[in-house]
């Protein structure tokens, strides 16, 4: 390809990115696309990121990116480098904005865990305990009081009854590197993230459904008015009669609910102060005031699907999700790096050094992995 045919492509691309970035009717993303497509110095980069999701209901930070582009573009110049500078910058600018879906199949794998990764175990109130993360059939276990059936989707069936006058506590313990999907003898699904600890009876009795959680969970609880399904964090109790929500209340961290479908009632333990939730609505529990907000729901319980999305973030925060899905441990270089921020939609089966490849394209760092321990340096 001559000089001129070359200049002429990739001035072509970057008028097209121009006119995005500025919002312009005359972008046509198709177009683009394909143009991309037809490059082969962009295609090998695209093959690269072949588990990239989509992202466009993620809204980017125009000015931002455009800064980002010229800038990358400019200092490879100074290498005269200009090809592959155009050809990377058009590559990041995709990762940032969600430009670019990939229409490949879904990968059903799972995160590469070393041998000795912990498996999701069922904690009866005797003490016992039985690792149930691995189970491909119906199964039956045979308790001091009870008999449970458990399915390979997670389905807990107890016969028996509980002793007269007492409750009998069962616990889902789900540790780093694992998620478990579980359906409760009044068929409420829950679906328990990684590091994750759900207490509950074996049978619900009384006028309530009350279960006690530690970490993250999206609950969709069967309906029943005449008794109200609720959860205890510990900070915070949220009661509802049939609705799905999502839970985060990690320790360290500030809890918070999050309303799907429905509506649920949020109370600070501490002071009785409550709020009503409607869908689309967040309340957490920070510098002990109970706050609301507008949220997007699909992007915060996107975990439950498989799906890691980081709207600008801080590192900071984006690693506390990775160390706890890989059961890794993160350093930074230094407290600066923390800062970087990130956006980008990742499948959560992915490999970390995947991850971390799709995370250096944008945030300008460097993922140094060495075992179960990540440094993360600035990007020379």
């Amino acid at each position: 390809m001559n000089t001129n045919t070359s200049k002429e492509k990739n001035d072509t691309s970057i008028k097209q990115f121009r006119d995005f970035i500025s919002n312009s009717q005359q972008f046509d993303k198709q177009q683009f696309i394909e143009t991309i497509k037809k490059d082969n110095v962009l295609k090998q980069d695209l093959n690269r990121l072949e588990d990239l999701c989509d992202l466009a209901d993620i809204q980017p930070d125009r000015n931002r990116i455009w800064w980002q582009v010229q800038t990358f573009i400019k200092n490879k110049r100074k290498k005269k480098r200009i090809r592959w500078s155009i050809a990377a910058t058009i590559i990041t600018s995709i990762i940032s904005i969600g430009l670019w879906k990939y229409l490949t199949t879904e990968k059903t794998t799972f995160p590469s865990l070393s041998s000795d990764s912990k498996e999701v175990q069922l904690i009866m109130a005797d003490g016992s305990t039985i690792n149930i993360g691995k189970i491909t059939q119906d199964t039956l276990i045979q308790s001091t009081t009870n008999q449970i059936k458990i399915s390979p989707q997670g389905k807990l069936a107890y016969s028996g009854d509980s002793p007269k006058g007492q409750l009998l506590y069962h616990t889902i313990y789900v540790p780093r590197g694992n998620e478990y999907h579980m359906v409760l003898s009044e068929q409420t699904e829950i679906w328990l993230n990684s590091e994750s600890e759900l207490r509950f009876p074996i049978n619900f009795e009384g006028h309530e459904r009350k279960v006690y959680l530690k970490g993250e969970a999206f609950f969709k609880v069967t309906k029943d008015t005449l008794r109200p399904f609720r959860v205890n964090t510990g900070k915070m109790e949220i009661e509802v009669l049939g609705t799905s929500f999502d839970i985060k209340a990690y320790q360290g961290t500030d809890p918070l609910a999050i309303l799907v479908q429905g509506s649920i009632q949020v109370k600070d333990s501490a002071t009785g102060k409550t709020c009503i939730l409607s869908p689309g609505y967040q309340a957490i529990l920070r510098n002990n005031q109970l706050d609301t907000c507008r949220i997007n729901t699909e992007e915060a319980t996107a975990w439950k699907e498989g799906r890691f999305v980081f709207r600008d973030m801080p590192l900071a925060q984006l690693t506390q999700e990775l160390e706890r899905w890989f059961d890794i441990k993160i350093f930074f270089e230094n407290n600066h790096l923390r800062e970087h921020r990130f956006t980008g939609v990742i499948k959560r089966y992915n490999k970390i050094e995947d991850i971390g490849a799709l995370i250096e394209e944008t945030a300008n760092v460097k993922f140094h992995i060495q075992g179960r321990n990540v440094i993360i340096q600035q990007q020379k």
